[in-house]
């Protein structure tokens, strides 16, 4: 995908508006297509003999997919739903500080709604401004 997903919470924005259905409609599109690319390449990359073998011996659509698709592209799905929950999690932090209304980490740590009372607060308080600058400069 050519531009990055957090690039268009703004666009959601406008159309959706501030709430949880603009974070969600972003973290999807964030996932979906490192999810969808790395599927295609799973079952590309199984060879054309497995299918024919398979069809030889009278195997139907459904035997296919459970007997040889499914498994010889498993391990790229898998890679993709890691590639894909990782971009869903930047996206969600980022697209968080833009759109949510009152809960959320982005949306905390963009408004320094830490706790105010612990024994960790010195050490929050001094690192919020970093993590906030450093997330909202992650690349799509």
């Amino acid at each position: 995908m050519p531009l990055p997903a957090v690039a268009w919470t703004p666009i959601f924005l406008v159309s959706f508006g501030q709430g949880d259905l603009t974070i969600v409609a972003v973290c999807f599109l964030g996932a979906f297509f490192p999810i969808l690319y790395s599927t295609i390449r799973g079952v590309r990359g199984i060879g054309r003999h497995s299918l024919w073998v398979v069809r030889s011996m009278g195997a139907g659509w459904f035997d296919i997919f459970r007997r040889v698709l499914l498994p010889g592209a498993l391990p790229t799905l898998i890679s993709g739903l890691k590639l894909g929950m990782a971009h869903s999690w930047r996206t969600l932090v980022a697209a968080e500080m833009l759109a949510a209304l009152s809960h959320g980490l982005g949306f905390m740590i963009f408004a320094d709604g830490l706790p105010k009372t612990g024994p960790a607060l010195p050490f929050f308080e001094s690192f919020a401004p970093f993590i906030r600058q450093n997330i909202v400069a992650l690349p799509g």
